[in-house]
């Protein structure tokens, strides 16, 4: 009788856990990690440059590992401390965001302190919030450990080649990508970036070569392009600040599923580590390459042994040159790490949403999609329609994005009941 009585009693705190944390997976629409995501982009965007993205998956792996400990469900990305699951998530996320924030920026904003000031006074005093503060300190703390001698800010540059094929700063008097460390950095969840390496750039004598030299000679041209009003506006669209464009349609996705605080905690975290893994497999594979750019290949397409190419000294892109390699473009492996992430996530391609670019010269520009996979297929046309890339590393960095978000999606942060590794949507 004793026996029955205990299996009784333990049934009924089982159900009292349980139905603590429905309690936070069923509840209203997030907010807080929205909110903490747009504040943490403000200064971690700032500057339209692939490093961000890893600050970003810091910022939120802390903040899911936070929420993870207090309403459970899913595997920690890393270890920690038990959690009441009655602590307040509000809390959790603002201190894990805030705390992180404050470790990686060398110069935290003035109005960091009050957000969290302010955030926390809307918490009423008590064990959940001295809990939910407890447990973001200490998904932060185990944040920053573990990336403290991660490859951030090493001393690796791209070396300009002089070489046919090879890439050199365009114009001649650009400075070296000063974040070409991203190359060393490590990554969040795949084990080998050269696993996922490219076959690297077409031969420079093929057939396929010289088709994407003439479109990107074509449609790429500062002046006298063949681009349509319509590809202008696309070019002009995607290119200003990838990183903030990608980390605002994240929040849009987020806010539009509905997602409650703690589902969202682990969307936006599979987001960033897949976008940031991507884009450190993608500087791997730049930095393996080191081919040209365009604007290098068309002024000196005479010394390219292709019969179907033709020199234009004079020639010069829509958009300015980036200071680093040509394949495989960084720009599409983000489009498609960011939508892949979602259609794994919701299950669909198929979702409507709204981009805007508020940077962009002239006023802030609007563009509508009817499916993920529109926005991401219209990314590698713009790469092109700017003048920056060739289509076989805007389609390569497709690739790259795609392989990389599928595994991480597949093992990381997976449901404690699951050990597959496979969650059953295959891109």
């Amino acid at each position: 009788m004793r026996f029955i009585g205990l299996i009784a009693m333990l049934a009924i705190v089982a159900s009292i856990a349980a139905a603590s944390a429905n309690t936070h997976s069923t509840a209203a629409p997030d907010v807080v990690v929205a909110q903490w995501s747009a504040i943490a982009a403000v200064p971690l965007t700032a500057v339209p440059s692939a490093p961000n993205l890893v600050a970003l998956a810091i910022v939120h792996g802390a903040i899911y590992d936070a929420v993870n400990a207090i309403a459970g469900g899913h595997k920690p990305y890393l270890p920690q401390p038990h959690a009441s699951p009655t602590a307040s998530l509000d809390a959790a996320v603002a201190t894990a965001a805030h705390d992180v924030l404050v470790g990686i920026l060398p110069t935290p904003p003035a109005t960091l302190a009050s957000d969290y000031a302010n955030a926390l006074a809307a918490i009423p005093e008590g064990a959940a919030k001295a809990g939910g503060i407890a447990a973001g300190q200490a998904a932060a703390a185990s944040m920053l450990a573990a990336r403290a001698h991660d490859g951030r800010f090493g001393a690796f540059r791209f070396t300009p080649g002089s070489a046919v094929g090879q890439w050199r700063p365009e114009p001649a008097t650009q400075i070296g990508d000063p974040n070409a460390w991203m190359k060393d950095v490590t990554p969040f969840a795949i084990e080998d970036p050269a696993e996922f390496a490219t076959r690297g750039p077409d031969a420079l004598g093929s057939e396929k070569y010289a088709r994407d030299f003439n479109e990107v000679k074509a449609l790429g041209r500062k002046d006298g392009s063949t681009r349509t009003a319509a590809q202008t506006d696309i070019a002009n669209f995607w290119a200003v600040n990838p990183p903030r464009l990608w980390s605002g349609i994240v929040r849009t996705l987020a806010t539009q599923q509905q997602l409650s605080t703690v589902d969202a905690a682990r969307y936006y975290a599979l987001s960033f580590m897949s976008a940031a893994d991507t884009l450190i497999a993608v500087w791997v594979d730049k930095g393996r390459w080191s081919s040209w750019r365009p604007a290098t290949a068309i002024h000196e397409a005479a010394n390219d042994g292709n019969p179907a190419t033709t020199p234009d000294p004079a020639w010069q892109p829509f958009l300015a040159t980036p200071p680093y390699p040509d394949q495989p473009s960084g720009h599409t492996s983000l489009a498609t790490a960011i939508t892949v992430t979602a259609k794994r996530f919701f299950g669909t391609d198929d979702i409507s949403f709204s981009a805007s670019n508020p940077l962009l010269l002239g006023g802030t520009g609007t563009r509508s999609f009817t499916s993920l996979s529109q926005a991401r297929n219209e990314v590698v046309e713009a790469r092109i329609l700017q003048g920056i890339h060739f289509r076989r590393a805007d389609e390569d960095g497709v690739k790259v994005g795609k392989e990389v978000t599928k595994w991480v999606n597949a093992h990381l942060l997976k449901a404690t009941e699951d050990d597959d590794g496979h969650d059953g949507h295959d891109d």
